[in-house]
């Protein structure tokens, strides 16, 4: 069944022809979309906790360059893919990676308002009710 992933007919632009971007647009439609939409989906999968890239890469086997490539398409800050979409958005939260730097966490777009409601940094106050005994 066709799915919003399949409209996307174009890639990304290359800014130099011999740069991994470059590489990315001599695949075939079909790949980058399936890459997308595994992606999109696992982060969807992950929710409400979301996902970092790092995490993406470990759970569906990618390369980083292949991951974060597909992640920054998805992500679409300066909406020049996809007639400006946007599927996910980075949260305010970082995790860390297997090597201990911090990475941010992707959500799918619809969660964003959740995520702006929820101070998920805070420290529970010690007079709060779930704390007190």
């Amino acid at each position: 069944m066709p799915d919003l992933f399949d409209s996307l007919n174009k890639p990304a632009a290359a800014s130099r022809p011999g740069t991994s971007q470059g590489a990315a647009n001599r695949l075939p439609m079909f790949v980058l979309n399936r890459l997308r939409r595994r992606i999109y989906e696992y982060i969807v999968a992950c929710e409400p906790r979301g996902a970092t890239c790092d995490e993406i890469e470990i759970a569906l086997k990618l390369m980083h360059q292949t991951c974060s490539a597909r992640v920054n398409e998805l992500e679409n800050v300066q909406k020049k893919f996809f007639d400006g979409i946007q599927f996910i958005f980075m949260t305010q939260r970082e995790r860390k990676t297997r090597s201990g730097t911090p990475a941010g966490v992707y959500r799918p777009i619809w969660a964003q308002e959740l995520e702006e409601q929820k101070d998920w940094l805070r420290t529970p106050k010690s007079d709060s009710p779930q704390e007190k005994v």
